[in-house]
């Protein structure tokens, strides 16, 4: 009887998917990359007193989230912000299909760089999932970054949907592959990350330990590059932009005889906006009270008192806190009840309202101010002040009259330069970045 031979296993294909699938993924890792540039560029904007771009959100949802607790962990854990982990992953998503394409071209499988980028788009759900969850639990929202997780997901889902088998080794070895590119990655992108939160506005930290020059030749000399251009910028901005009459004022916080005086309309609920106060602080602090005067007038983003807002909230909060301010107006320590207000405004309530202005008016005498119709004319005449300006959200921010940026730098040197956009000290800027046309 003849010996029969051992039957051989037949070879299992290799992971190899389609090329349009990697074609698909490469694309979907390059939109996200785009965007999630963008997001850690207004991320440094926002970091540097800017005013950020986030065109799917309400006022302060991308800037809320990066300064959320979890953001700040992930920070200083990886010497990354969260911005830009999203670049990062989207670079090692990108390269890995384009790299399964360029092994085929060389006549070979890519099986491992395609099974790095199954293991990254499954390190991406699984990140996205967390995030999400973390801004639910929070109690945070940004659309700005949902449009990444959408990126993420449906990477993810164009990699599975080509996956026809699981094979484990080759798994890991891709895992390994995805690991080493993400490490060297990061690597790369932490030498270019500011470390620390003020890093691009260091003259202006909340917590800097000594003022910064009075004078302002010495001033601009201090900034970082990217600083002195966003000054330069928006020095080409307040230029252009038409100086309107000041209004008689109700109350100025600093002399009345001022060079500068900044008028900022406020909603209380605002994050911009208490980071602007936070600026304004700190220019009160810095500076001699005869070098400038604040004018807080107010805009609550809430159409229960506000007609140029369509909707109306059910609780009232924006509208209570302004008035509140509106009869606090004159009183020693208005700016400080202001400053209050704006560091409990994530769970601001009208009984709060009224127990932080107490030390000043008391429940009774306060809501008989808020219910006047001398305090409903004097929010209507900010209102309608703020829509001379062609107001587009808060805050708004005028110096003597004309409309300018919220960017700290920006303001102190404006100050220094008594209200001059032409003072010689600017000539050492950079010259301002082009306009785009349309933008």
């Amino acid at each position: 009887m003849a010996k029969q031979r051992p039957r051989k296993e037949p070879e299992l294909e290799p992971l190899r998917p389609r090329s349009l699938t990697l074609v698909a993924a490469a694309a979907l890792a390059l939109g996200a990359f785009a965007w999630s540039v963008h997001l850690w560029r207004q991320l440094a904007i926002a970091r540097a007193g800017g005013t950020v771009t986030c065109p799917f959100d309400t006022e302060g949802g991308c800037a809320d989230v990066w300064q959320s607790g979890v953001a700040l962990a992930v920070e200083r854990a990886t010497h990354l912000p969260v911005a830009a982990h999203g670049v990062l992953w989207a670079l090692v998503a990108l390269a890995l299909p384009v790299a399964a394409l360029a092994a085929r071209a060389r006549g070979r499988t890519g099986e491992v760089s395609w099974a790095a980028a199954l293991v990254t788009a499954t390190a991406g759900v699984v990140v996205v999932l967390g995030l999400a969850l973390a801004q639910l639990v929070e109690g945070r929202f940004c659309g700005s970054c949902t449009l990444q997780y959408v990126f993420v997901l449906l990477y993810a889902g164009v990699c599975f949907a080509g996956m026809t088998r699981v094979d484990w080794p080759a798994l890991a070895r891709g895992g390994a592959l995805a690991a080493g590119c993400a490490a060297l990655g990061g690597v790369a992108l932490a030498a270019v990350a500011p470390h620390e939160p003020a890093a691009l506005a260091p003259p202006l930290a909340p917590q800097a330990p000594a003022a910064p020059p009075r004078d302002l030749t010495s001033y601009l000399a201090t900034l970082p590059p990217p600083v002195a251009q966003a000054v330069s910028n928006a020095l080409r901005d307040y230029a252009a932009s038409p100086a309107k009459p000041l209004r008689e004022p109700r109350a100025l916080d600093g002399s009345p005889m001022a060079p500068i005086r900044i008028t900022d309309f406020a909603d209380l609920l605002c994050s911009h906006c208490a980071a602007l106060y936070g600026t304004l602080a700190e220019l009160r602090r810095s500076l001699p009270p005869e070098a400038l005067a604040i004018e807080s007038r107010f805009f609550p983003l809430d159409g229960k008192c506000n007609p140029r807002i369509p909707r109306a909230t059910e609780d009232g909060v924006r509208c209570s806190a302004a008035r509140a301010l509106v009869c606090l107006e004159g009183e020693p320590r208005a700016f400080e009840i202001a400053g209050q207000l704006y560091a409990h405004q994530r769970a601001l309530t009208v009984d709060e309202v009224f127990a932080l202005a107490a030390p000043v008016r008391g429940r009774e005498a306060l809501a008989a101010c808020m219910d006047s119709p001398e305090t409903d004319a004097k929010l209507r005449s900010d209102i309608d002040w703020a829509e001379e300006h062609g107001i587009q959200g808060t805050p708004l921010v005028l110096v003597n009259g004309r409309q300018a940026a919220s960017f700290p730098a920006f303001l102190y040197a404006l100050v220094l330069a008594g209200g001059d956009p032409a003072h010689p000290a600017f000539a050492s800027l950079p010259p301002p970045t082009p306009v785009r046309a349309g933008g």
